[in-house]
């Protein structure tokens, strides 16, 4: 994003190299990369690598901590991804297109919970303009509905369902790039407005955008009846919508697999029904509701990452925490330290099955 000039692009501790196709000779990639920074002076560490499928012996993915005494440390992850637009050229070397950059941000929300997502999201949409940036949206919502024989109108949910996850992140990981309480409400109204145009007109999980992006306040009776709506089931009922959506898909991916080996089908089934029965609970639900619920979910966060017990809030605990901390001036947005830096990149992570 800073190559492509996008304005107040966040400063990133990572590099990302990618790679479209599956190689036979990864590790070896991996093992030439980390020989060339040796030489130049750089220490480098293998942290990880992941990725092992079907037809090639080497795991496809890879991260390397790569440290200079005089320039600090970087993650570096060489990934192998599939690729929608073909790299554009900057000063001789191939970057990720800016319309890829906009796929990619869209696709983390799929996978993680983290405030740097959404923050990159509207930066690029400021930078692309509105019009070119739903043009790209169309292009990649058409494409995948053809490629995965689904309706449009499907992919569009599943876009809004992502974006709506925005209402669930408390301020302080916002507040670590910068973003007083105000400007982090702008950001989630902005964000679930967007949503809005995005998803389809017959919209079961449309919610009210004043009060999950904290613009308006719930009461005391909203607090306590969204939490005994949420009180059967907490393992279902603090998810969001997109990973209720995800783990449901994953266990019919798992229902069906049995079902074709002819095995036992009994725990998919057992996965299945409480994930059904969350989503149907929720469509019930009018976009006032849905909202106020969001507000439980990103108070009873904050709480959980300040290191309390979220159980234990009750509707004032809920109020007092989303009430946000006064700040003395509304001045300009400073750039992050680098202890602020590395917190923000601690991606709210609400259920141990998240895969970061």
């Amino acid at each position: 994003m800073q190559v492509h000039g996008v304005a107040d692009a966040r400063e990133s501790n990572d590099i990302d190299l990618f790679v479209n196709e599956l190689l036979d000779d990864a590790d070896t990639v991996r093992q030439d990369v980390t020989q060339a920074l040796r030489a130049a002076g750089y220490h480098v560490e293998q942290v990880a690598t992941w990725g092992v499928t079907d037809g090639v012996t080497a795991a496809q993915n890879g991260e390397l901590a790569v440290s200079h005494p005089d320039h600090g440390t970087v993650n570096l992850q060489m990934v192998c991804v599939t690729r929608y637009l073909m790299p554009v050229d900057r000063d001789g070397m191939p970057v990720t297109a800016i319309g890829e950059c906009l796929y990619r941000k869209i696709e983390a929300l799929q996978n993680r919970l983290g405030a740097k997502d959404f923050l990159d999201l509207a930066l690029l949409r400021t930078h692309m303009g509105q019009v070119n940036t739903d043009r790209y949206i169309g292009m990649y919502v058409t494409g995948l509905a053809q490629h995965q024989g689904r309706p449009e109108s499907e992919l569009r949910q599943d876009l809004y369902q992502a974006f709506a996850q925005v209402a669930q992140i408390p301020d302080e990981p916002f507040a670590a790039y910068g973003y007083t309480p105000a400007h982090t409400v702008e950001l989630r109204t902005a964000i679930l407005t967007w949503a809005d145009d995005l998803a389809p007109e017959s919209n079961p999980m449309r919610r009210d955008a004043a009060i999950a992006s904290g613009h308006l306040p719930i009461t005391h009776h909203e607090a306590q009846a969204a939490l005994t709506r949420m009180a059967h089931s907490p393992s279902t009922t603090r998810l969001s919508d997109q990973q209720l959506s995800s783990w449901r898909a994953a266990a019919t991916s798992s229902l069906l697999r049995a079902m074709s080996t002819r095995q036992s089908t009994q725990h998919a089934q057992q996965q299945l029904h409480p994930i059904s029965d969350e989503l149907e609970r929720r469509a019930q639900l009018t976009p006032h509701e849905r909202a106020a619920e969001d507000t439980v979910r990103r108070a009873e966060e904050a709480e959980r990452a300040a290191g309390g017990d979220p159980g234990r809030l009750g509707p004032r605990g809920i109020l007092a925490r989303l009430k946000p901390t006064p700040t003395p001036t509304a001045s300009p947005r400073p750039g992050p330290s680098a202890e602020q830096h590395l917190r923000a990149h601690q991606d709210v992570q609400p259920h141990p099955g998240r895969q970061v």
